[in-house]
């Protein structure tokens, strides 16, 4: 407490009497870059069910936020290396802009109906609450050109 004190006492000092505005300016700078610093995390999806629980893995394109067309499905005999794939796509999170699955797709189904949707830009987990199932944002997106490399990876199997 002393040492912040000697501090105010220093700034007080050296500044005059304009100390409060450059010192809450000075407050807001430093925020504004811990903020910044902090966007900069990198997350990784994470499944809620093993890769042994999966029923269907397919690629799709997304034609609405409800409605998608089936390009092809993926064998179940690749779904732990499918698994590890997605591991390992690096992803960012992003604010408030709501975004919804679009383009092509990975459409995971699990054996109790709940699915997953990845995309490159927002990926989402549907969920029942007992009686329906909804979409749980994940405020996740990941870079186009390695999302779509590993979308080419498994339409050429």
């Amino acid at each position: 407490m002393r040492k912040f004190l000697r501090i105010k006492l220093f700034i007080l000092w050296f500044l005059g009497e304009n100390y409060e505005k450059i010192f809450l300016m000075l407050i807001f700078i430093l925020s504004l870059i811990l903020s910044l610093v902090g966007c900069d995390n990198t997350y990784y999806w994470e499944f809620n069910y093993s890769y042994e629980e999966v029923d269907q893995i397919k690629i799709i394109e997304m034609i609405d936020d409800l409605h998608y067309r089936e390009i092809q499905e993926i064998d179940l005999s690749l779904s732990k290396e499918f698994y590890n794939d997605i591991a390992n796509i690096e992803m960012k999170r992003y604010g408030p802009n709501l975004s919804s699955p679009s383009g092509k797709c990975f459409l995971i189904v699990f054996e109790n109906g709940e699915y997953d949707i990845i995309s490159q830009e927002e990926s989402k987990h549907f969920k029942y609450n007992g009686e329906e199932i909804l979409a749980c944002n994940s405020w996740l997106y990941c870079n186009e050109n390695e999302f779509n490399e590993l979308i080419n990876k498994y339409l050429n199997n």
